[in-house]
């Protein structure tokens, strides 16, 4: 846990150099112009979730709300993922950075709702587990009128060592 929270602090400073840096080559005035358009950003998650650990494939669907300042961002998403094996809801802060035209990167601390069939003695039954996660990921939006917006989306968690990567198309509406 201790690691996770020093990845996610040195994150944190790094990308709040970078924007700090972005405004001092560009001014106030100028790097605020060219985002003012969609500051607010909305979107759904339509994908799959695969475990690298025990190649299990799940449906996974979320939505996302995020706060532009800059070239950074914060927000909030909610995702669940289900597979013959487990459900999950994932529920996570995201901290984006907007590199390049429509390419962003995040990270995210989050934690996971795990619902697992566990036998027991011969009986199974639904435990339910809370997990912390972290994801990081990428995707590249493409812009497809004023506020509509589409993006492959690239994504991969861990939690407690394992891993799972998480592929799908995020469509998004800014204000």
């Amino acid at each position: 846990m201790n690691r996770l929270f020093s990845l996610v602090t040195a994150t944190a400073l790094l990308l709040g150099s970078l924007n700090q840096m972005h405004a001092q080559e560009h001014g106030d005035a100028a790097g605020a112009s060219d985002l003012e358009h969609h500051k607010n950003h909305g979107a759904t998650f339509l994908g799959a979730t695969t475990s690298l650990n025990d190649d299990v494939t799940g449906f996974t669907i979320g939505t996302e709300y995020t706060r532009r300042l800059g070239l950074l961002g914060v927000g909030l998403f909610v995702e669940m993922s289900s597979s013959r094996v487990e459900r999950d809801i994932i529920i996570g802060v995201p901290l984006s950075l907007y590199a390049w035209r429509g390419l962003t990167f995040f990270v995210a601390p989050a934690v996971e709702v795990a619902s697992k069939n566990v036998e027991h003695g011969g009986e199974t039954a639904l435990e339910t587990e809370l997990e912390p996660l972290f994801r990081f990921g990428t995707q590249y939006w493409f812009e497809l009128n004023e506020t509509l917006a589409l993006a492959p989306t690239l994504m991969a968690d861990v939690v407690q060592g394992h891993w799972a990567l998480v592929y799908g198309v995020s469509v998004g509406v800014g204000w």
